[in-house]
């Protein structure tokens, strides 16, 4: 039984090119061609992650480069992180993540009620 943990953080804001190859850019793993100069560059990095509920361990599901996201485009990202994570047999138990309004739009279109007082 695990936690999965969304995070969003911060990250210096910088495209270097090196090894013929451009980083720190936006990379949303989709194997696109970012290898141009004039690619955006990110300044937050999306991360998930799986935690135990009874151990010790953390295992990083996936993270992305980002310049900014809607909660819109965060469920396309993460119910496909739920997909692969259900394909391990592994059991998801809770969801945690800050108050970030993105955040909250992304758990309401997945269907989640955060009125206290609604039946």
């Amino acid at each position: 039984m695990c936690n999965i943990v969304i995070d969003e953080m911060a990250i210096r804001k910088q495209i270097i090119f090196m090894n013929n190859k451009f980083y720190g850019g936006v990379d949303l793993g989709t194997q696109n061609n970012y290898d141009q100069d004039n690619t955006q560059e990110a300044t937050n990095v999306l991360v998930f992650l799986a935690v135990y509920l009874n151990a010790h361990w953390k295992v990083s599901l996936g993270h992305f480069l980002i310049h900014s996201f809607s909660g819109s485009e965060r469920v396309n990202l993460f119910t496909r992180c739920l997909e692969l994570f259900s394909e391990t047999g592994a059991i998801c138990r809770l969801i945690t993540f800050d108050g970030a309004q993105c955040n909250m739009t992304m758990c309401k279109m997945l269907g989640a009620n955060f009125d206290y007082f609604s039946t």
